[in-house]
């Protein structure tokens, strides 16, 4: 197992210097999709509820349409926060 405090990023190979800035940015973005996806049923559980109970009874058209546009959002996102840091 490599320990990256004993040996240092430095001197790591670039490709597996790549990698684990691959990993560990990935593993950030879920983490922060954990701490957004529990605001809402932490700060109004009742209000949650609700919410849920609403999205059961749509149709399966306009769940498919919500999720386009939340993944068109998110890319478009990505995209603009990626132009803008290179």
């Amino acid at each position: 197992m490599l320990n990256f405090a004993e040996i240092g990023l430095s001197m790591l190979n670039p490709f597996l210097l790549e990698s684990v800035v691959v990993i560990v940015s990935f593993l950030s973005a879920l983490a922060l999709m954990f701490v957004l996806e529990g605001i809402m049923p932490f700060s109004s559980p009742e209000r949650w509820k609700r919410f849920i109970c609403k999205i059961v009874e749509k149709d399966h058209v306009v769940l498919r349409i919500a999720g386009f546009i939340s993944m068109l959002v998110g890319v478009t996102l990505l995209t603009v926060v990626h132009q803008f840091a290179e």
